[in-house]
């Protein structure tokens, strides 16, 4: 049989690649944590894709073998938030963070854990859900097949870890070994715990409340940032602070557990998606800054065509 075009790492090239670029552009620069002229520098950007955001290509091809659910992805998802925040930026273990009302407040073992726990359940929706729900809608025949070679993909497994545990150990600091046994114990932990939340993705057409998932996806942003920044900014007790961020996780997992399609709960990427850039479009107008002010309107004008694009679908307007 002759092979189609693209690597033969590939058997669907095309979504693979999609669900490669767009992740940090989706994470990244919305986040306005990588300016854009910054970011496109070839080189960067080839070691964002590749190094950085290639595990989420690992993990989807997980959760596809498995068949997970949207919970399932959430909990791969937080696997992803400790490669990137724990393993490769060591963001755990800093005393001074990017959001300054997480500075010196929650370390416990040297981790800076209300910081943890609110970047792993960014990673695990901005990083990996959200741009496999774009991906998936683009590409909808191909959302439940695997898009790499089996064996490719467990090579390119074992690679990255390898790697990664290699970088990590060359230089600990500010961490330590204990910290990486711990942080490979937790992420193997929500591997197999994701396992236990198979099913897939619901198949059906038919609208399922899309506004409660917009609005949802409006709250969930507040509580999960907003909300989270007030808390430490108050220097609540700690115990305070991670039970409420376990409720908010859970909560997000129970509502979005229920039997939705991927094009239903692309409304609620797309409401949280508009909310994070509002926020950063507020946050920019109240402190008098141009710093992120284009980025986040420019995708915030990209969210609100989609979103108005899905509304005026016949099949996927409220009470059809």
């Amino acid at each position: 049989m002759k092979r189609k075009f693209g690597l033969p790492i590939f058997t669907s090239w095309k979504p693979a690649i999609l669900l490669l670029i767009i992740t940090p552009i989706l994470t990244e620069l919305l986040s306005n944590n990588i300016p854009a002229n910054r970011l496109f520098e070839p080189k960067l950007f080839l070691m964002m894709v590749c190094w950085v955001y290639g595990p989420v290509l690992l993990l989807r091809e997980l959760a596809v073998r498995w068949k997970l659910s949207v919970a399932g992805y959430i909990f791969l998802g937080l696997v992803y938030g400790i490669y990137n925040e724990g393993l490769l930026g060591k963001t755990f273990f800093q005393v001074q963070i990017p959001n300054t009302a997480f500075d010196h407040y929650g370390f416990i073992w040297g981790i800076n854990l209300p910081w943890a726990a609110v970047m792993t359940v960014f990673h695990a929706c901005f990083a990996l859900l959200f741009p496999v729900l774009w991906v998936y809608n683009i590409f909808p025949k191909l959302a439940s097949r695997p898009w790499l070679n089996t064996k490719w993909w467990i090579g390119f497994s074992i690679a990255a870890v390898a790697y990664t545990s290699y970088q990590f150990l060359k230089n600990t600091r500010p961490a330590s070994p204990f910290h990486y046994v711990a942080l490979i114990a937790i992420m193997c932990g929500l591997i197999i715990f994701s396992r236990f939340f198979t099913g897939g993705f619901a198949t059906n057409d038919r609208n399922r409340w899309v506004w409660l998932l917009v609005i949802y996806g409006i709250v969930f942003v507040a509580t999960t940032f907003t909300l989270a920044s007030v808390i430490a900014a108050a220097r609540l007790n700690i115990l305070f602070f991670l039970t409420y961020a376990l409720i908010n996780l859970l909560l997000a997992v129970l509502i979005l557990s229920k039997r939705y399609n991927t094009r239903q709960l692309l409304f609620f990427a797309l409401a949280a998606q508009l909310g994070f850039s509002a926020s950063i479009i507020l946050v920019a107008i109240l402190t008098k800054s141009n710093n992120g002010l284009v980025t986040a309107s420019a995708f915030a004008l990209v969210f609100v065509v989609t979103l108005a694009g899905l509304f005026l679908k016949k099949k996927l307007v409220p009470g059809r």
